[in-house]
């Protein structure tokens, strides 16, 4: 944005409107849509514990279906 001009419209914001619930749902529904690719990684039991604690739910949840054992 290089510029801004005032128009003098004015907003009403509803009274029922909850910022948090609004950034809640949209976050969720950005995880939900966004782009993702399919990858093999070898994580040891640390890297697994760490990549809960990271991850979105979305990605953690993928590795906790994935198969153990020393190569996969």
């Amino acid at each position: 944005m290089s510029a801004v001009t005032d128009t003098g419209a004015g907003f009403q914001r509803p009274e029922d409107f909850d910022p948090a619930a609004v950034w809640q749902e949209r976050t969720r529904a950005f995880e939900e849509n966004r782009h993702t690719v399919p990858v093999r990684v070898r994580l040891s039991e640390r890297g697994m514990s760490l990549l809960r604690t990271v991850s979105p739910p979305r990605t953690a949840a993928g590795a906790e279906d994935a198969v153990v054992g020393a190569d996969g």
